[in-house]
């Protein structure tokens, strides 16, 4: 196998690593606005979810015991995991 080796490669055109390292800062900046969006979507949904849910069960018994639960003391089984609690 042979390999042939450029004995004149080509003169850097001029700017190209300017333009180079500015595609990258602006696909860097793409992903970032991406994931950005993304993750405002996910907690934009979530909180609509969370207010459906609440009206959907505004006065139910359901709810009454799920607003009672989350303001009831530590119980002893969770003393074990946390003791100071």
């Amino acid at each position: 196998m042979t390999y042939e080796i450029d004995q004149h490669p080509e003169p850097p055109v001029p700017g190209q690593r300017l333009v180079t390292d500015i595609r990258e800062l602006v696909a860097a900046a793409r992903t970032q606005v991406v994931c950005t969006v993304n993750s405002s979507m996910v907690q934009t949904y979530w909180h609509i979810g969370r207010l459906i849910v609440e009206d959907e069960q505004q006065g139910s018994a359901r709810a009454r015991l799920r607003q009672a639960a989350a303001q009831a003391p530590v119980r002893r089984a969770d003393r074990g995991v946390w003791p100071r609690l």
